[in-house]
């Protein structure tokens, strides 16, 4: 990979995913304005998506065994 005037570089602390060296897959990270506050290595078995999406696959290959309802944003289910 050549050096890019547009690349950034993200510190990553390894105390915040065991064995980080040594992993080769997808890490999630959450972070603030550049700053890693923390992360996870995603097993092999393990993706990420969004629950729309994630039901919009169930739908368009038929499959709805455990169908998922999607709250809008502000509904709390809970009062109303």
């Amino acid at each position: 990979m050549s050096i890019n005037e547009n690349m950034i570089v993200i510190y990553v602390p390894e105390s915040l995913v065991p064995g980080l060296r040594e992993l080769t897959g997808p890490v999630l990270f959450d972070m603030d304005k550049l700053r890693v506050d923390s992360g996870f290595a995603l097993a092999p078995d393990e993706f990420v998506t969004s629950l729309r999406m994630l039901a919009e696959a169930e739908l368009m290959s038929g499959y709805q065994k455990n169908s998922i309802a999607i709250i809008p944003e502000g509904l709390n289910t809970l009062t109303e």
